[in-house]
């Protein structure tokens, strides 16, 4: 699919038919998400694919949207905290905790931006949660403290096609800058 369609394509689905995600298709979302950047490269995304009924079941009792039981995958994407632990010295005095987190934040929602548009390419569904109870989505995922877990995506075919939201216009998001 041309790529503007693929942005235009990418809804977030709630309901999911019960139809197979084959594993060809998780294999290219993994690999649309590996091919993000991320500060220093160091690529801090590891990712559960979950498929099992009862972890899907036991990760919707983690989060307050509770439809992602539904869908025939679920990805957890995590970054691993030990990411920047050897990074370039000329960084050390930058990397507090606090930025180091975000930096895993950013590189982790950018490799989840990527599998999503792959998934619209693919004709999948996908929805991106944030809200959860981490300790569950651990061990729902049998998830180790090293990785942080940073969103859950849940991916499968649309059981309906939801509409397209209003957006802001591109005059709304442009600050003026200085001069």
């Amino acid at each position: 699919m041309e790529f503007d369609k693929v942005i235009e394509a990418r809804r977030s689905v709630r309901h999911y038919r019960s139809d197979a995600v084959p594993e060809s298709a998780v294999q290219a979302m993994m690999d649309a998400a590996r091919l993000g950047p991320s500060g220093m490269n160091v690529q801090p995304w590891r990712f559960a694919i979950v498929r099992s009924a009862a972890a899907r079941a036991a990760l919707a009792d983690a989060t307050p949207s509770r439809f992602i039981g539904e869908a025939p995958v679920i990805i957890v994407c995590c970054a691993d905290r030990e990411a920047f632990a050897a990074s370039d010295a000329r960084y050390a005095g930058f990397m507090t905790p606090e930025v180091v987190n975000e930096q895993l934040t950013i590189a982790s929602s950018i490799a989840m931006t990527h599998l999503m548009l792959k998934a619209a390419d693919l004709g999948l569904g996908s929805c991106w949660i944030g809200l959860f109870d981490e300790q569950a989505v651990r061990a729902a995922a049998c998830i180790d403290e090293r990785y942080a877990v940073k969103a859950l995506l849940s991916v499968g075919y649309p059981a309906d096609e939801p509409p397209a939201r209003q957006r802001l216009g591109v005059e709304e998001l442009v600050l003026r800058a200085a001069e």
